[in-house]
């Protein structure tokens, strides 16, 4: 979403035109946090970014998916943080949750994308709660602790799944 909002002309002109001048910058780019700020606070504005963004992205990763099984690969991964919500599982052998506390994600996000707490809070209301994700996957990774860990626990895992594929 970021690099359409950024990077996709077609992407900033339809913005520009649903939602006007109020969320465009100087230079004639998406102004993210005020287009954020608006869509977090109004439903109906999220349902029309939503529509604009949804499609290009799942377009996205889907012709790269093909593009991995026309060439033979054998894992594909794909980052989609709105998985269950908009009914993607069943595109997908397997599933992998990375949660962490929600204080954790709090603050990750407050540092990340320079976000207020109440507005990581938002972003965290408008996804189904971590728990819900968590008993619908196939294998969960927890991330509360240090990069070092995350990484062991994803060697693991791949460890785990190229082995069970390749018995």
């Amino acid at each position: 979403a970021k690099r359409l909002l950024e990077q996709d002309v077609s992407v900033i002109q339809e913005v520009s035109d649903t939602f006007g001048p109020d969320v465009m910058d100087e230079a004639g780019g998406v102004h993210r946090s005020r287009l954020r700020d608006l869509v977090f606070h109004h439903p109906i504005e999220k349902s029309r970014l939503e529509l604009i963004l949804h499609p290009r992205i799942r377009e996205n990763w889907g012709s790269r998916a093909q593009k991995y099984l026309a060439a033979k690969n054998e894992i594909f991964l794909a980052e989609i943080p709105l998985l269950y919500e908009k009914q993607l599982e069943s595109f997908f052998d397997l599933v992998i949750v990375v949660g962490a506390s929600k204080d954790t994600v709090i603050d990750r996000m407050v540092v990340s994308r320079k976000l207020t707490p109440n507005l990581a809070s938002l972003f965290l209301e408008s996804q189904w709660p971590l728990e819900m994700k968590m008993r619908q996957a196939t294998f969960v990774i927890w991330n509360d602790g240090s990069k070092e860990l995350l990484t062991n626990q994803c060697l693991t895992l791949a460890q785990t799944l190229w082995s069970t594929w390749h018995e």
